[in-house]
């Protein structure tokens, strides 16, 4: 529940949630080890939506989509500055999605 960014549960709702008392969950929120673990269970959870964002947007490219197209070269646009900060997965996306649009692209005028 933490993890979730569209829990709207109060810390107390959460702790009656789980089944514990709301001082136990308060004195949980204070070990920097329960915080660390809820920290990556939320980048993990944060890595799961972007992963679903990209396939739609390479899905809407796909499908000739000008809004999903524009946004996927607004971001390449914004990634080019910072091309050796992305990691291999997303360099690999990047190279991936080109390849699409270029045969969605020759498909269409084929």
């Amino acid at each position: 529940m933490l993890a979730n960014p569209d829990c709207t549960m109060t810390k107390s709702e959460i702790a009656e949630a789980i089944g514990v008392h709301p001082e136990t969950f308060y004195r949980w929120l204070l070990d920097r080890e329960f915080v660390t673990e809820a920290e990556a269970l939320s980048r993990r959870y944060a890595e799961a939506e972007i992963a679903m964002i990209r396939k739609s947007v390479i899905s809407g490219c796909r499908s000739g989509d000008a809004k999903s197209i524009k946004l996927f070269f607004d971001l390449q646009n914004a990634l080019i500055g910072s091309a050796d900060s992305l990691s291999a997965d997303d360099r690999a996306l990047l190279a991936e999605s080109v390849r699409l649009l270029s045969e969605n692209g020759t498909e269409k005028n084929g």
